[in-house]
C-alpha cells in the first residue's frame, strides 16, 4: 500500500511539472529567442522601416516612448509593460511591480495578472488608477476608419498616447492576445508603428492599420468582449 501511495504521489507531481508547472516556468522565464517575421511586417530599424519613419507624419511621442520603454517581465506581463512605459513617458518612475499599487490593484492585481494577463479595460483601469483619462475602444463596437483617424490624431499630438490590444496569429505572430502601445504612423502606407513589449521574441514592427484592426476585432475569453485599443491622456 505504501509503494501505491508512493507512485500515485510521485505521478502527481510528475503530471504538476509537466502540466502547469510548465506553463508557470515558461511564463516566469520567457524563452529569449528572435521570431521570424511576416513578410508583411515591417521590423522597425530594418532599412525599409527607417525609410517608414523618415516619411511617417505622427511621431509626437516616439523619442519619449523610446526612452521609457520596458520590455515585458513574464510572458504574461505585456499589459503591465505597456502601462509602465507609457506613464513613465510621462515623467514617472515606476516598474512592473510598482505600477500595481493598490488603487491599481482595484482593476487587476499583479498575481492575477501573471497567471491570466490582463484585458484591455482592466489595463484602462490600472492607468486610470494612476490618474490617467483613459477612453477603451472595442473593436466591434468601433470601424477601422475611427481607429485609424484616432490614433493617427493621438500620435500626432505631444503626451498622449494609444496602446493597442490585437490578436497575434491574426498579423502571422506567434502567441495568443498582446498589448503593446502604438509608436508612429505613415500615411503613405498606412502603417502603424507597434512598439512591441515582447522584446524577448519580437521587435517593434510596422503594421498595415486594416491587418491590425481586423486582429483587434477578436473576441478576448476573457472579458467577453471584442480587443481593441486605448486611447491614454493627460
Amino acid at each position: 500500500m505504501r509503494k501505491l501511495l508512493r507512485f500515485i504521489g510521485l505521478s502527481l507531481l510528475l503530471a504538476l511539472i509537466a502540466g502547469p508547472g510548465r506553463l508557470v516556468w515558461s511564463n516566469a522565464f520567457p524563452k529569449v529567442e528572435a521570431l521570424p517575421l511576416a513578410r508583411h511586417l515591417v521590423a522597425d530599424g530594418s532599412p525599409e522601416g527607417e525609410r517608414l519613419l523618415a516619411t511617417s507624419s505622427a511621431t509626437a511621442d516616439l523619442a519619449a516612448l523610446r526612452r521609457a520603454f520596458t520590455a515585458q517581465r513574464y510572458g504574461s506581463y505585456c499589459g503591465a509593460a505597456s502601462a509602465v512605459t507609457v506613464l513613465n513617458a510621462e515623467g514617472a518612475s515606476l516598474d512592473q511591480r510598482t505600477v500595481f499599487t493598490p488603487e491599481a490593484r482595484a482593476a487587476r492585481s499583479g498575481l492575477e495578472t501573471f497567471f491570466g494577463g490582463m484585458s484591455l479595460p482592466e489595463l484602462g483601469g490600472i492607468l486610470a488608477a494612476h490618474g490617467k483619462e483613459v477612453h477603451v475602444r472595442h473593436a466591434a463596437e468601433s470601424s477601422l476608419e475611427d481607429f485609424r483617424r484616432e490614433s493617427r490624431e493621438n500620435l500626432a499630438r505631444p503626451g498622449d498616447y494609444v496602446i493597442v490590444n490585437y490578436l497575434r496569429p491574426a498579423v502571422e505572430q506567434e502567441g495568443s492576445g498582446h498589448l503593446s502601445p502604438l509608436a508612429a504612423y505613415d500615411g503613405a502606407t498606412d502603417r502603424f508603428l507597434v512598439l512591441d513589449v515582447a522584446a524577448h521574441k519580437y521587435p517593434p514592427v510596422w503594421i498595415e492599420a486594416a491587418r491590425l484592426f481586423s486582429a483587434m476585432d477578436t473576441v478576448d475569453r476573457a472579458s467577453g468582449k471584442s480587443r481593441g485599443y486605448l486611447l491614454v491622456g493627460r
